[in-house]
């Protein structure tokens, strides 16, 4: 019974976050995304989406409250319909500020891969958490992830006409559920590393503070790697 609770808590919380308006990409629960790179995101994830080659939606949260964040950022993915319709071709980049998670999420058909996809969160994600910078992480994952599936699908994109740019939604793409069950045992372990590394990332509210405080030496704030992390 506490299980099936824990379930329909989790379910509730998820269905509270409806996918981003039509035309937009990007739903920032956290406050602490800038509006500049807010408009970057969208304009990235707009360009890839009518360049045809896939789907780019992006969610930054607070926390999933006890969930497990991969399970979280997946059920959201299918929630939300990242990719387009018979395609499935959608990534979703989804942060957990306050927990320091962090998840790319492939949809079957976007031709991209779980090796690609882990150093956009090594150089891209991670790197830029490390620092607090968040609106540099998504800016410039979500680059990274929008090159991927442009050089994944250009060959056989279709164009989409101006007035199929809508943005995302499960009643307008109806996309196939992505059934992430099985994790290969290197990917495992690249998670596992990542989140030894983002336990030193700065929590949602650190960032709200530094969003506007006086800029400040930024070295300070680097985490450091431990020497058995340095030496992996």
């Amino acid at each position: 019974m506490i299980g099936f609770v824990a379930a329909l808590v989790v379910a509730s919380s998820l269905t509270a976050i409806p996918p981003p308006p039509r035309g937009h990409w990007i739903v920032d629960q956290t406050g602490t995304v800038t509006p500049a790179a807010f408009a970057e995101v969208d304009r990235i994830a707009g360009e890839v989406d009518a360049s045809g080659a896939g789907q780019l939606g992006v969610l930054v949260v607070r926390t999933t409250s006890g969930a497990v964040p991969r399970a979280f950022a997946t059920q959201v993915f299918n929630e939300w319909g990242v990719g387009h319709a018979g395609k499935n071709d959608g990534i979703l980049l989804f942060v957990a500020t306050d927990d320091r998670k962090a998840e790319i999420i492939l949809g079957d058909g976007c031709g991209v891969t779980s090796a690609q996809t882990d150093v956009v969160m090594r150089e891209q994600v991670v790197a830029n958490m490390k620092r607090g910078d968040l609106p540099g992480a998504l800016e410039q994952a979500s680059r990274a992830l929008a090159q991927l599936l442009r050089t994944a699908n250009a060959p056989t994109a279709d164009p989409l006409t101006p007035q199929d740019n809508v943005g995302l939604g499960p009643d307008r793409y109806d996309t196939a559920p992505v059934q992430d069950v099985v994790i290969e045992q290197t990917e495992t372990r690249f998670r596992e590393a990542t989140a030894a590394v983002l336990r030193d990332v700065p929590s949602g509210g650190e960032l709200a503070e530094r969003a506007t405080a006086r800029p400040r030496d930024c070295a300070s704030h680097r985490a450091r790697l431990s020497k058995s992390e340095r030496d992996r």
